[in-house]
């Protein structure tokens, strides 16, 4: 998470950063969306969430975001609801999904780079 330069993923050093929802919405946008997009969710996170129920809505707004995407998401992570990811079990799951996600998303964009052109010796 800390390689993402997102001031809320920085600052993520154990999974019990992510309990609030914040970082964890952050990082679902990051992955799985368009710019645009992650700039919609950051205008939707509940930035203050000091109460359980502003906590749920953050996490609510991360599973429905990676549910919706166009990733493949496992069918146990799908059948998660916010209240589900509370639970740390669950949440190491859901982060170990987004890890994979972005391993393919990575590679994806690596190998539809068009080849580098070299220069012969002779063409200068």
């Amino acid at each position: 998470m800390n390689s993402f330069n997102d001031p809320y993923c920085l600052l993520v050093n154990s999974f019990s950063d992510l309990t609030d929802g914040i970082a964890l919405c952050h990082l679902v946008g990051l992955i799985v969306c368009s710019l645009s997009d992650q700039e919609k969710i950051k205008q939707l996170v509940y930035y203050e969430a000091l109460t359980n129920e502003l906590t749920l809505q953050n996490l609510d707004l991360a599973i429905n975001v990676l549910k919706s995407s166009n990733m493949p998401v496992p069918q146990d992570v799908q059948k998660m609801e916010a209240r589900d990811i509370q639970d740390p079990q669950n949440m190491r799951r859901m982060v170990e999904v987004l890890k994979q996600i972005h391993e393919i998303v990575t590679f994806n964009s690596k190998s539809q780079k068009p080849p580098t052109r070299s220069k012969s010796p002779g063409n200068t």
